[in-house]
């Protein structure tokens, strides 16, 4: 519903996956049609980042309440432009 690129072009987000190092495409054993995205370590690594923030910032807006919550998320829209 709030997605910033709302028609994804999946290939493409994978290719900028790769080019960071987050994935690895790997042929399929059983399909050589189909290629599997496989997370890399460095990849891991920065899900474990994110997971630690995504704790501290729910720690934070449980401090909000929803009128507070829904002015911020406004706030925010208006700043995105």
């Amino acid at each position: 519903e709030r997605m910033i690129d709302r028609a994804p072009d999946t290939s493409r987000i994978v290719d900028r996956m790769i080019s960071k190092g987050l994935v690895e495409k790997k042929p399929c054993k059983n399909d050589k049609r189909r290629v599997d995205v496989v997370i890399s370590k460095k990849g891991l690594a920065l899900l474990e980042e994110i997971d630690r923030d995504q704790e501290a910032l729910e720690r934070y807006a449980h401090a909000l309440t929803n009128k507070e919550a829904r002015q911020l998320n406004d706030l925010l829209d208006k700043l995105k432009g």
